[in-house]
C-alpha cells in the first residue's frame, strides 16, 4: 500500500492510499481521483518527508492524536459521511457484486458504498479491485430515545 499526501484546489488537505505506484497517475488521468472534501477533481501530490518509525516518532504522533479534539474528529468523520450519503449509492450486502461488476465493466462507473465481510474484501483486493473500509458511522445523539 502506497499513502500519497494530496490537495485539491481549493486548498484540502488528505492521504490518498494506493495499491500500486501508477495507481495515482491512472486514477488521475481517469478523473476518479477526487478530494472527499469538496469532490474537487483538481487533485495533485503534496511533498512528503521521507519518515522513519523511532520512539520519539511514534510519541510525537501519539501527542498529536491527543491533541486533536475528540468533538473535531467526530464532526469530520460526521461530514465525511454526509458526503458519502449524498453522492454514493448504498447497494449494501451486494456490495462484492457491484464492485466486480463496474471492475470488469459489465455495468457502467458509479460511486458506491455497502457492506462486506472481511473474506469478500480479501477476494476483492485479490482480483485488483480496489475497496476500503470506513470508520463507524457516528450515533446522532439527538435520534436517540
Amino acid at each position: 500500500m502506497i499513502v500519497y499526501n494530496l490537495s485539491c484546489e481549493a486548498g484540502h488537505k488528505f492521504e490518498g492510499w494506493f495499491q500500486r505506484a501508477d495507481d495515482y497517475a491512472r486514477q488521475k488521468a481517469e478523473g476518479s481521483l477526487s478530494c472527499p472534501v469538496c469532490g474537487s477533481s483538481r487533485v495533485e501530490k503534496r511533498p512528503t518527508a521521507s519518515h522513519i518509525n523511532t520512539r520519539s516518532s511514534l510519541s510525537d504522533r501519539q501527542s498529536a492524536m491527543a491533541a486533536t479534539p475528540p468533538k473535531a474528529a467526530a464532526a469530520a468523520i460526521q461530514k465525511l459521511y454526509r458526503y458519502i450519503d449524498q453522492h454514493y449509492t448504498d447497494v449494501g450486502a451486494a456490495f462484492p457484486e457491484e464492485a466486480r461488476k463496474m471492475h470488469y465493466r459489465e455495468c457502467e462507473e458509479h460511486n458506491i458504498r455497502g457492506t462486506a465481510t472481511p473474506d469478500e474484501v480479501g477476494a476483492l483486493y485479490e482480483e485488483g479491485i480496489e475497496v476500503f473500509s470506513l470508520p463507524p458511522k457516528p450515533v446522532d445523539k439527538e435520534k436517540l430515545n
